[in-house]
């Protein structure tokens, strides 16, 4: 697995784009070591954070992703032989993440990852309460402050399990909004 982060991250590099090697692996680590079978995301790009938590689910995990628009670039990263266990649906999350989650139950964790506005992100986060056991986001402090990532965990007095760099995971099974 070494090998192909070693190659993922060059290909981060050159794009720009992209959760960065050490947080890629810590989500990596956390869907690994919290036996996650099944994620939604919102955010593709070129795929980068799908392919570290593709390579993290079991065989017969899944990953459900949400993407604002597809492009020839949409998830490219991401090996051929992962496609059969990931979803892909195409739209403003504001449109269609609560109905994702309600037609696939039972999500692990839902990872945000696109829209880096405060409303999006709160919108988000909010959505997923009341459908997941953990919460997480990569660029926890873009368009801030106020940022949204410490709002919700404010709000929610959602346990941070995993602080990265830019990468926050939080347990929200249980954890109410004021």
């Amino acid at each position: 697995m070494l090998k192909i982060f070693d190659e993922l991250e060059t290909k981060r590099k050159d794009t720009r784009l992209g959760i960065p090697r050490e947080e890629g692996e810590a989500l990596y680590t956390f869907i690994k070591e919290h036996n996650i079978k099944r994620v939604v995301e919102t955010g593709i790009a070129w795929g980068f954070t799908s392919h570290y938590i593709l390579a993290a689910l079991p065989e017969d995990g899944l990953l459900i992703s949400l993407e604002l628009n597809e492009t020839i670039y949409t998830g490219i990263v991401v090996p051929k032989e992962w496609q059969a266990r990931w979803i892909k649906y195409f739209g403003p999350s504001t449109e269609n993440l609560k109905e994702v989650f309600i037609e696939h139950p039972n999500i692990d964790l839902f990872f945000h990852d696109s829209c880096h506005n405060f409303d999006t992100q709160m919108f988000e986060y909010k959505t997923a309460l009341a459908f997941v056991k953990y919460l997480g986001s990569h660029d926890i402090k873009l368009q801030g402050p106020p940022y949204a990532w410490n709002s919700f965990i404010i709000q929610t007095r959602a346990p941070v399990l995993l602080k990265k760099g830019q990468l926050g995971i939080a347990r929200i099974k249980g954890v109410e909004t004021k």
